[in-house]
Parts: C-alpha cells; sequence; structure tokens
C-alpha cells in the first residue's frame, strides 16, 4: 500500500528525518504485540538527493510456519520518504522474503517516485513574435 502526503511548509510533518522516524514509531508501536520482535528498529534509508525510513516487523504467529496460508504474510515493512520539498510517500508492504528479489524490486519501485530536481518538466519558452 502506498500513501502519498502533503507536507507542505506550513504542515511540516515529515521534513525532517527525526519527524519521519518519529511518526514511524508511533504509528507502528500497535504491531508489537503481534511481532517476534519487541522493540522498534527504525531504519534510515540511502537515498540519493532525500531521505527515508522504515521498519520490518516478523508476524510471530506466521513466522513459525513453513509455509503460510493464502493471505498470510510473514513481513510487515512499514515506512516513510521524502518525495519532493512539499510531498512524502508512506508505505506498508507485506510479504513473505525480505531477501528476495521481488523484495528488492518493490522496494526501488517505492524509492522510484523520488522527484529529483532535474526530472521536474522543462517548460518550453514562449515563440517570440516574428519581426
Amino acid at each position: 500500500m502506498l500513501y502519498f502526503k502533503c507536507d507542505t511548509p506550513d504542515l511540516a510533518q515529515f521534513d525532517t528525518i527525526k519527524k519521519m522516524e518519529r511518526s514511524i514509531r508511533v504509528s507502528s508501536k500497535k504491531y508489537l504485540p503481534h511481532s517476534v520482535e519487541k522493540k522498534l528498529n527504525i531504519k534510515r534509508m540511502k537515498l540519493k538527493g532525500s531521505y527515508g525510513c522504515y521498519v520490518v516487523l516478523t508476524d510471530a504467529e506466521v513466522a513459525s510456519k513453513a509455509k503460510p496460508d493464502e493471505g498470510e504474510f510473514k513481513y510487515i515493512t512499514r515506512g516513510l520518504i521524502r518525495l519532493s520539498p512539499d510531498s512524502a510517500l508512506g508505505f506498508s508492504l507485506m510479504i513473505n522474503s525480505i531477501d528476495s528479489d521481488e523484495y528488492r524490486k518493490i522496494m526501488d519501485y517505492i524509492r522510484s517516485f523520488i522527484k529529483k530536481p532535474d526530472q521536474s518538466p522543462k517548460q518550453k519558452s514562449p515563440k517570440r513574435a516574428a519581426r
């Protein structure tokens, strides 16, 4: 699940990595009683020209199963990345292997939403009137 967040200067909810980490910590606490992990280990993402963080939690009921039932997932990854000066992207990813190509591809896809300054649409200059 992806959720886009407006974060203009007047809101300033995710305009620093510390604010993002706090948001992930607060919103992920509810998962701890049902996870293998007993404390949140928030990791910072290495993003060129941006910042983000995430946490991976292991579902305690599913972790012991050799093969999870359909619709069950061993891991949930929850995080936030800064997309642009006025937006952030939150994500929740449920998957059964965090060491898979599929997981890496999805995380790359999430990172691909970051708007780099050189990727803004070029505005064409108005044509000069004929002399």
